[in-house]
């Protein structure tokens, strides 16, 4: 890349935009309408309700990191969306391989997406009870942090261990033979 690119970019990397210009840039792309996994998911109402205030700052924080990256993933997504026009129309190697080169930072801050995702369940996880540890750690990320069936699995796996436990086989209680008295 040209040197002022590289200059300008390495004073946003080494400084950050300042927060008109950042309020400017996130309103200028909208995210998009139908893509609905863009809003970062938000805490379970059952499990917010376990955190502390500093927990929630920090996930706020989070939070405020993924709409950028939302942001980003908008703005990306417009001459994605171009391309992959023109490559249903044209399947040429040029047209694919400027789609990949489009894709690529996509896929990349979308992961980056749903790694904090994963990182603010891992900063949540030890305020919770370990008992339902698997249960969390089972339940997809969606509308919600800990999906929005988070609820009906932890009923179905509390259920489960109440049932279990009732075919559980008892053992057998060792009981002396009765003594007879001479």
């Amino acid at each position: 890349v040209h040197k002022d690119v590289s200059e300008l970019l390495s004073v946003f990397l080494t400084k950050g935009v300042d927060l008109e210009a950042r309020k400017l840039a996130l309103e200028a792309y909208p995210l998009l309408q139908n893509c609905s996994a863009l809003k970062p998911p938000e805490i379970n109402p059952e499990i917010k309700a376990c955190l502390t205030s500093q927990v929630l700052r920090q996930d706020i924080f989070l939070v405020k990191l993924q709409v950028q990256l939302a942001t980003i993933l908008s703005a990306l997504a417009v001459p994605f969306n171009k391309q992959y026009e023109l490559m249903k129309t044209s399947q040429s190697p040029e047209v694919q391989q400027e789609l990949e080169n489009l894709g690529d930072p996509l896929k990349l801050t979308a992961d980056i997406f749903y790694s904090l995702s994963c990182h603010r369940r891992f900063l949540i996880m030890p305020f919770l009870d370990s008992s339902v540890k698997d249960i969390l750690e089972n339940c997809p990320v969606d509308t919600l942090l800990f999906g929005q069936n988070f609820t009906d699995q932890l009923k179905t796996s509390k259920e489960a261990k109440r049932f279990g436990a009732t075919l559980k086989k008892k053992p057998k209680v060792w009981k002396p033979p009765l003594s007879v008295a001479p």
